[in-house]
């Protein structure tokens, strides 16, 4: 298509921003707004939402979750009973929010017209041209949604020992902690999104089996930062600005990544359409 004095093409710009067709309105209600810390948890309560078989295959090197690698979990979790290695920590919340094109607008309440951020999300040029903003009410809708936002972390001390571990060459057993890190702070985002479901009245909707939980067979779906349908890690900044993260001790670094490592934040779509997507060069 022909454009004058090398102008943008008005009709793809259009295209580039406006709502998908295949995301239908879904009703909304928020059980508070603003943040919340759930600072006394405990990692009893939290192991029941460790994925076993990704953690064995994933992060351990094991064929499956087999006996050898439940004795070495147990071992780890009364490592952890005696040395208090874990400290998980959790801050989440429900923000007003409306959309507007790519974009996703956060309001000061569910009544200001202030807005304190807006995140932008790209938009797939082919397909059903998802958006992560379709899943919200629009501005045109003249409706507000609700957002809700979480953050996770499994505490500095985690990766304080293990790296203690590497450094006195202790090299299995830092393999082994490094992994459960990763996969323990992946259970306590599924432990926290799991009570935002319920807490957003969806728990008729929820899996009766943990496998199934495993496999996203539940209402709506988060999205963390980084991934091609968010993948501003700057938007690190107001998420944890929104949560309050220093509450959690949690901060980022220069290249906006989440301190300490084994933490990790996610935006939550209650929409029941919502579910993972790429997005994908348009080559065009």
């Amino acid at each position: 298509m022909i454009t004058l004095n090398g102008a943008s093409d008005p009709i793809k710009n259009a295209q580039k921003s406006s709502r998908s067709d295949s995301i239908s309105r879904a009703p909304s209600l928020n059980p508070f707004w603003g943040a919340r810390c759930l600072n006394a948890l405990k990692t009893e309560h939290i192991i029941p939402y460790l994925n076993l078989p990704h953690l064995a295959k994933k992060h351990w090197g094991f064929s499956q979750f087999d006996s050898y690698a439940q004795t070495a979990l147990d071992e780890l979790i009364q490592e952890d009973q005696n040395k208090k290695i874990l400290a998980p920590k959790a801050i989440y919340g429900y923000f007003s929010c409306q959309s507007e094109a790519n974009d996703l607008m956060i309001y000061a309440d569910h009544v200001s017209r202030e807005i304190l951020c807006r995140f932008n999300f790209p938009r797939q040029s082919k397909g059903n041209r998802l958006c992560l903003a379709d899943y919200f009410r629009s501005t045109q809708s003249g409706e507000r949604d609700v957002v809700a936002l979480q953050l996770v972390t499994s505490g500095q001390g985690i990766s304080d020992y293990s790296k203690a571990l590497f450094e006195k060459a202790y090299y299995q057993a830092y393999f082994y902690w490094y992994g459960l890190s990763a996969a323990f702070t992946t259970a306590l985002s599924e432990y926290v999104h799991r009570r935002i479901r319920i807490e957003l009245g969806f728990s008729a909707e929820e899996p009766a089996q943990m496998d199934a939980v495993f496999q996203h067979r539940y209402r709506g779906a988060r999205f963390s930062l980084g991934y091609s349908a968010c993948p501003e890690l700057q938007d690190q900044e107001k998420i944890l600005g929104l949560l309050s993260a220093h509450q959690i001790g949690v901060t980022l670094s220069e290249a906006y990544e989440l301190i300490p490592e084994s933490s990790t934040s996610a935006i939550v779509v209650h929409h029941p359409q919502a579910q993972w997507f790429f997005i994908e060069d348009d080559l065009d």
